[in-house]
Parts: structure tokens; sequence; C-alpha cells
């Protein structure tokens, strides 16, 4: 396995001999890495953007045990069974490379209590995200939620999801979510669009919970909202907030043209959006009561309305959304109620 110091990633380099020198060449997507004397191609892999990936097949990857996998297991099992638990899962499913991983989860143990880590293990393993970023966040809201309560009367623990009548299982937005994440899927984005009140921003918030769940970076925005507030920053505002709605792993664009007139400039906004966040292979969910035919008019210029669709809809699931709207239902039944009363 190569060290790729510039990037922070590592990348398999066989046939090359372990502890062997290699020529790498790095572009704007991809890594080759060459022999050293012969200039030979040895391995071509897609550049990683995210520090500490790792690009190797699970046919090369080490999953004989060593005397550190056997520390690691005993360190876990001091702290408790779901973390001992949860860390042979890790390395079961990675080998080797998810030592790294697991040093990261025994480590919590000494910065925080044994049964908030125990918690958030367990969390992991029944939601299947074996990612130690995920359980360090876990453990650091448990623990925010602990210090909180001191000095204040014991409540029931809160379980760690949301419980509402109409907010469906997660498991019903798996396959989508799955997809609208993960960084090397074909199909990265979402577009949602139907009737006002069908449901499309509620399954929207629902895929950005589950990111941020498992530790993804996800904006969420109310696009014709961003759009007003976007024209009235600063340059140096506008810049900043631009870079970070762009490297976060997914985004919520919510109600596109929900208002007939948009910004002057929000076009071009929406454009540099959709095609930095394409180059990137960064996911996007976009929610919208309008038809992709009438997109050109709001935007004023149906050559950008192409431009932006081409990208979107390359490598895109497309939901479309229709019936009777919720809160329209919602507002009958509660006049029913209330004229039924009387």
């Amino acid at each position: 396995m190569l060290t790729i110091r510039e990037i922070r990633s590592y990348y398999a380099a066989r046939p090359a001999p372990i502890g062997s020198q290699v020529v790498v060449r790095i572009y704007t997507t991809t890594i080759e890495i060459r022999d050293r004397h012969t200039r030979a191609l040895l391995r071509v892999h897609s550049r990683m953007a995210h520090p500490g990936s790792v690009v190797l097949p699970t046919s090369e990857r080490p999953f004989n045990p060593s005397r550190q996998t056997a520390v690691l297991l005993a360190s876990a099992e001091r702290i408790g069974p779901q973390t001992r638990a949860l860390c042979q899962q890790v390395f079961d499913t990675e080998g080797r490379p998810g030592q790294r991983a697991m040093w990261g989860i025994v480590g919590l143990g000494r910065k925080y209590p044994a049964r908030l880590v125990e918690q958030a293990c367990a969390h992991a393993i029944d939601n299947r995200i074996y990612r130690y970023k995920h359980v360090r966040a876990t453990v650091e809201r448990l623990f925010e939620q602990a210090i909180e309560q001191v000095g204040v009367t014991p409540q029931p623990a809160s379980p760690l999801t949301q419980d509402h009548p109409l907010i469906r299982t997660p498991a019903e937005y798996g396959d989508l979510f799955s997809r609208a994440v993960r960084r090397d899927a074909d199909d990265m984005n979402a577009l949602l669009v139907g009737k006002p009140g069908t449901g499309k921003s509620h399954i929207a918030k629902a895929i950005a919970y589950q990111a941020i769940l498992q530790s993804h970076k996800v904006q969420y925005l109310e696009t014709d909202d961003f759009f007003h507030r976007y024209a009235l920053n600063s340059p140096a505002q506008r810049e900043v907030r631009l870079r970070t709605i762009i490297d976060c792993d997914l985004l919520v664009l919510d109600d596109l043209f929900l208002a007939r007139a948009i910004p002057d400039d929000a076009g071009t906004l929406l454009q540099t959006l959709i095609h930095q966040r394409y180059k990137l292979r960064r996911s996007v969910i976009v929610t919208s009561n309008r038809v992709v035919q009438d997109w050109g008019a709001y935007l004023g210029d149906n050559t950008m309305s192409t431009t932006i669709l081409d990208r979107l809809m390359h490598h895109c699931h497309l939901l479309e959304f229709d019936g009777r709207s919720y809160r329209l239902k919602e507002a009958a039944e509660a006049l029913a109620r209330e004229t039924n009363s009387n």
C-alpha cells in the first residue's frame, strides 16, 4: 500500500514489491502509479477528495489478524461488549486498513465515559454504520446531553431516532440515501418534483438527517431565501459561503423556483453550484413544484437551463410526486373534527 502525502490518502501499488519506490503522477481526477525505472504503468486510481481514504481492492486487503489487531480488540473489550463487537465488524469488513478506525474508537474510551462509548457503538451496530466519525459524533452528542442534565431532574433517556406519525422509517429511504451519499455511486443526485404538499421536502430532509447521522457534511438551503440572502453579502462573504456549499458531501436545494421571480444573478449562481459539484462528484438533492420543462422560463435563459439539467440529470434519480396535498388533507380533517365537536 502506497502513502501519498500530498492528499493524505492510501492507494494500492501492486505489483510493485512491498517497500519499493514508485513514481506517482497526480492529476485533477486520477492518480497514476508507475515503475520507478521502466516508467511502466502499474495502477490508475480515481483521486480521492477526502483525507484518509483507502483505495485498496478487497482481494488485496490483509484480513489475517496481527498482534496489533489483538491489542485493539482487547482494549475494546475493556470498554464493553458493544465496542468489542463494532471493532470486530470493522476489521471483518476492511481488514488491517480498518485498524485506523479501530484505534479511533478505542481512543474514545480514554476521553469519554465507557457507557457513552458503548451506547454509541450499539447505535452504530444497529444502523450498520461502521465508521469512526459516526461513533465519535454520537459520543460527543451523548456527552453534551449528559452535561446539560447535570443538576437537572433525570429524564428517561431518549432514543437516537426521530419519532412522529408523519416521519417514515429510515429504511424506506435507505436505497435512495445510500446512492445519494456514496462517493463512488453512479447515481449521485435526486430530483424530486410534483405538486405542493406531497412530501418532497419531507423526504429530502429525512435523507439529509440520515446523512448527518453517518457523519457526512450536509448543507440544506431553502433555495429562494438563499438566493436573496446571498445577493446581500459582500464579495468576500460570497466566496466563503460558496466554497462551503460546494465542498459539502450532500447539498439539498429545497423548493427551487418557489417564487416566480428570482434575483438577477441567481441563475448564474445555480449554474455554478451544479457545475462545480458535478465536477467533484458531490451529491445534490433538488425539490421543486415546477416541471423541468419550465425551468428555462424561470431562469430567463433556456441555454442555462439546459446546462444545469444536463449536469443534474446525469446520474440522477427522478421522483415525481402526485396526489392530494398532505397539508390540505390535515387542514380538512381538523376542520371536520372542529365542526363535529360543535
